[in-house]
Protein backbone atom coordinates (compact mmCIF):
# COMPACT_ATOMS: atom_id res chain seq x y z
CA UNK A 1 0.00 0.00 0.00
CA UNK A 2 2.96 2.26 1.00
CA UNK A 3 4.10 1.78 -2.86
CA UNK A 4 0.85 2.42 -4.51
CA UNK A 5 0.73 6.41 -2.73
CA UNK A 6 4.25 6.94 -4.24
CA UNK A 7 3.41 5.50 -7.34
CA UNK A 8 0.62 7.77 -8.06
CA UNK A 9 2.36 10.54 -6.73
CA UNK A 10 5.19 10.31 -8.68
CA UNK A 11 2.77 9.86 -12.02
CA UNK A 12 0.97 13.45 -11.11
CA UNK A 13 4.31 15.19 -11.45
CA UNK A 14 5.34 13.20 -14.14
CA UNK A 15 1.67 13.75 -16.15
CA UNK A 16 1.61 17.36 -15.72
CA UNK A 17 3.59 19.39 -18.39
CA UNK A 18 6.46 21.05 -17.38
CA UNK A 19 5.30 25.59 -16.82
CA UNK A 20 8.80 26.73 -18.62
CA UNK A 21 9.73 30.13 -20.24
CA UNK A 22 9.51 28.67 -23.30
CA UNK A 23 6.44 26.14 -22.88
CA UNK A 24 4.50 28.95 -22.02
CA UNK A 25 5.47 31.17 -24.60
CA UNK A 26 4.66 28.48 -27.20
CA UNK A 27 1.43 28.71 -26.48
CA UNK A 28 0.89 32.64 -26.00
CA UNK A 29 1.11 32.81 -22.60
CA UNK A 30 3.18 34.88 -20.08
CA UNK A 31 3.91 35.12 -16.25
CA UNK A 32 3.50 38.39 -14.95
CA UNK A 33 4.60 40.64 -11.71
CA UNK A 34 1.96 40.80 -9.38
CA UNK A 35 0.67 44.01 -8.95
CA UNK A 36 0.77 45.75 -5.72
CA UNK A 37 -2.14 44.68 -3.38
CA UNK A 38 -3.83 47.46 -1.19
CA UNK A 39 -2.02 45.81 2.04
CA UNK A 40 1.02 46.85 0.10
CA UNK A 41 0.03 50.31 -0.20
CA UNK A 42 -0.96 50.30 3.08
CA UNK A 43 2.38 49.29 4.49
CA UNK A 44 3.92 52.15 2.62
CA UNK A 45 2.11 54.29 4.02
CA UNK A 46 1.93 53.55 7.04
CA UNK A 47 5.63 53.24 7.17
CA UNK A 48 6.09 56.87 5.50
CA UNK A 49 3.64 57.66 8.28
CA UNK A 50 5.55 55.73 11.18
CA UNK A 51 8.93 57.70 10.30
CA UNK A 52 7.13 61.10 10.82
CA UNK A 53 5.68 59.54 14.38
CA UNK A 54 7.76 60.90 17.52
CA UNK A 55 6.73 58.29 19.89
CA UNK A 56 9.39 59.19 22.29
CA UNK A 57 8.82 59.92 25.90
CA UNK A 58 12.55 61.75 26.90
CA UNK A 59 14.74 64.12 25.27
CA UNK A 60 18.19 65.97 25.72
CA UNK A 61 18.85 69.14 23.82
CA UNK A 62 22.34 70.54 22.56
CA UNK A 63 22.00 73.72 21.38
CA UNK A 64 24.07 77.28 20.56
CA UNK A 65 22.95 80.67 20.28
CA UNK A 66 23.04 83.95 20.90
CA UNK A 67 21.58 86.16 23.96
CA UNK A 68 21.16 89.96 24.61
CA UNK A 69 21.52 91.29 28.16
CA UNK A 70 21.42 94.91 29.15
CA UNK A 71 24.11 94.82 31.19
CA UNK A 72 26.69 93.69 28.97
CA UNK A 73 25.12 93.98 25.81
CA UNK A 74 26.78 96.33 23.02
CA UNK A 75 27.13 96.19 19.10
CA UNK A 76 31.02 95.68 19.65
CA UNK A 77 30.44 92.78 22.42
CA UNK A 78 28.21 90.15 21.10
CA UNK A 79 27.13 87.65 23.97
CA UNK A 80 27.05 84.09 22.26
CA UNK A 81 25.12 81.01 24.82
CA UNK A 82 25.41 77.59 24.84
CA UNK A 83 22.77 75.15 26.25
CA UNK A 84 22.22 72.00 27.15
CA UNK A 85 18.45 70.83 28.15
CA UNK A 86 16.84 67.94 29.77
CA UNK A 87 13.28 66.62 29.60
CA UNK A 88 11.83 64.01 31.95
CA UNK A 89 10.80 60.53 30.60
CA UNK A 90 6.72 61.44 30.74
CA UNK A 91 4.45 59.50 28.29
CA UNK A 92 2.37 62.83 27.77
CA UNK A 93 2.64 66.61 28.18
CA UNK A 94 3.38 68.55 29.76
CA UNK A 95 7.32 67.40 30.86
CA UNK A 96 9.81 68.47 33.61
CA UNK A 97 12.32 69.79 32.14
CA UNK A 98 15.82 71.06 33.37
CA UNK A 99 18.41 72.73 31.97
CA UNK A 100 21.67 74.65 31.74
CA UNK A 101 22.79 78.10 30.41
CA UNK A 102 26.13 79.53 29.76
CA UNK A 103 26.83 82.87 28.37
CA UNK A 104 30.02 84.34 26.68
CA UNK A 105 29.79 87.01 29.37
CA UNK A 106 30.78 84.74 32.14
CA UNK A 107 26.73 83.95 33.40
CA UNK A 108 25.69 80.85 33.78
CA UNK A 109 21.85 80.06 34.91
CA UNK A 110 20.11 76.71 35.78
CA UNK A 111 16.40 76.43 35.33
CA UNK A 112 13.97 74.07 36.22
CA UNK A 113 10.58 74.89 33.33
CA UNK A 114 7.37 73.14 32.91
CA UNK A 115 7.24 72.57 28.72
CA UNK A 116 4.25 71.43 27.42
CA UNK A 117 4.43 70.37 23.71
CA UNK A 118 2.08 70.50 21.26
CA UNK A 119 0.94 67.83 18.28
CA UNK A 120 3.36 65.80 20.62
CA UNK A 121 3.44 62.64 18.32
CA UNK A 122 4.22 64.53 15.17
CA UNK A 123 6.91 65.40 13.42
CA UNK A 124 6.76 69.27 13.81
CA UNK A 125 6.16 69.91 17.58
CA UNK A 126 5.75 73.41 18.55
CA UNK A 127 6.34 74.16 22.96
CA UNK A 128 5.86 77.04 25.39
CA UNK A 129 7.92 76.83 28.76
CA UNK A 130 7.22 78.45 32.13
CA UNK A 131 9.45 78.20 35.48
CA UNK A 132 12.18 79.54 36.99
CA UNK A 133 16.03 79.47 36.66
CA UNK A 134 18.75 80.72 38.73
CA UNK A 135 21.81 82.05 38.77
CA UNK A 136 24.75 80.85 40.58
CA UNK A 137 27.49 83.35 41.92
CA UNK A 138 30.50 82.03 43.05
CA UNK A 139 31.16 84.55 46.03
CA UNK A 140 27.88 83.59 47.41
CA UNK A 141 28.67 80.11 47.65
CA UNK A 142 25.50 77.90 48.31
CA UNK A 143 23.85 79.99 50.46
CA UNK A 144 23.09 82.03 46.95
CA UNK A 145 20.67 79.11 46.50
CA UNK A 146 18.71 80.95 49.48
CA UNK A 147 19.07 84.59 47.69
CA UNK A 148 15.38 85.98 45.91
CA UNK A 149 17.79 88.03 43.96
CA UNK A 150 19.21 85.28 42.09
CA UNK A 151 16.33 83.81 41.07
CA UNK A 152 14.34 85.27 37.89
CA UNK A 153 11.14 83.77 36.02
CA UNK A 154 11.41 82.09 32.92
CA UNK A 155 8.99 81.78 30.12
CA UNK A 156 10.18 80.44 26.17
CA UNK A 157 9.05 79.36 23.29
CA UNK A 158 9.96 77.14 20.30
CA UNK A 159 10.02 74.30 18.00
CA UNK A 160 11.16 70.75 17.30
CA UNK A 161 11.14 69.00 13.84
CA UNK A 162 12.17 65.42 13.29
CA UNK A 163 14.88 65.17 10.89
CA UNK A 164 15.42 61.77 11.35
CA UNK A 165 14.31 59.35 14.31
CA UNK A 166 15.20 59.98 16.91
CA UNK A 167 16.68 63.29 16.24
CA UNK A 168 15.25 66.69 15.20
CA UNK A 169 16.04 69.91 14.86
CA UNK A 170 15.39 72.15 17.73
CA UNK A 171 14.80 76.18 17.80
CA UNK A 172 13.74 77.96 21.42
CA UNK A 173 13.51 81.89 22.08
CA UNK A 174 13.60 82.26 26.03
CA UNK A 175 13.10 85.09 28.31
CA UNK A 176 13.79 85.51 32.28
CA UNK A 177 13.39 88.66 34.44
CA UNK A 178 14.52 88.96 37.41
CA UNK A 179 15.52 91.87 40.16
CA UNK A 180 17.31 94.37 38.11
CA UNK A 181 17.90 91.50 35.68
CA UNK A 182 16.84 90.88 32.28
CA UNK A 183 18.65 88.18 29.52
CA UNK A 184 16.35 87.29 26.04
CA UNK A 185 17.93 84.62 23.90
CA UNK A 186 17.79 82.98 20.55
CA UNK A 187 18.96 78.83 19.86
CA UNK A 188 19.53 76.69 17.45
CA UNK A 189 20.53 72.93 17.71
CA UNK A 190 19.15 69.15 18.05
CA UNK A 191 17.46 67.49 20.24
CA UNK A 192 18.00 63.72 20.79
CA UNK A 193 14.55 61.02 22.10
CA UNK A 194 14.60 57.94 23.66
Amino acid sequence: MKNVGAILVALCFVAQPVLSQSYLEDRGMFISQPQPSSATLLNSETESTLSAYHFYQQRLALQLGFAFDPEHSSPENFIWLGSLTYDFPRAYSPHLQVGLETYSSGKTLLHLSRSTTFRQRQSYRPHISLGFAHRPKAEQQLIGFLNFDNYLLRAGFGFEDLLKAPTSFRMDLSLAAGPGELLAHLTFGYSWAW
